[in-house]
């Protein structure tokens, strides 16, 4: 993106500029300043992380929560892997149950003479009442 050297482009360029440098200022003061304690949550995304942190330690000490070491955390992780690949084996089919290439596929259950309550093979000109002429 090829842009021409204006008067106007230098100008945008230059505010460009300094407001990355005004960010960038603001920035570092803020980092300086020791965090504050907020008591409720201001809206700020400070604020919202401090009243979430504190109402995390509230529910974990009212509920005797432990937090979880990263070894109990990897043996959760591995129990589920394993658990998803016993039910992935359920589901898969394996070459030896796959039916011969271009054999159809039977099913047991299927029933040939199977009667529908809503189907009526007889009456086939009963349906003219149900129609309402809206003309």
């Amino acid at each position: 993106n090829i842009k021409t050297r204006t008067k106007k482009l230098e100008e945008s360029e230059r505010q460009k500029r300094d407001r990355q440098k005004d960010q960038a200022r603001r920035k570092a003061q803020e980092d300086q300043k020791p965090p504050q304690t907020f008591s409720a949550n201001d809206g700020t995304k400070e604020g919202r992380r401090l009243e979430r942190e504190r109402r995390r330690a509230e529910h974990n000490a009212k509920n005797n929560v432990n937090p979880k070491t990263p070894e109990e955390i990897a043996e959760m992780e591995r129990r589920r892997r394993q658990r998803m690949e016993e039910e992935a084996a359920k589901w898969n089919i394996g070459a030896e149950d796959a039916p011969e290439e271009g054999a159809p596929v039977e099913d047991e259950n299927w029933e040939e003479d199977v009667e529908y309550d809503d189907v009526d093979e007889d009456d086939e000109d009963d349906d003219d009442d149900e129609v309402m002429d809206l003309d």
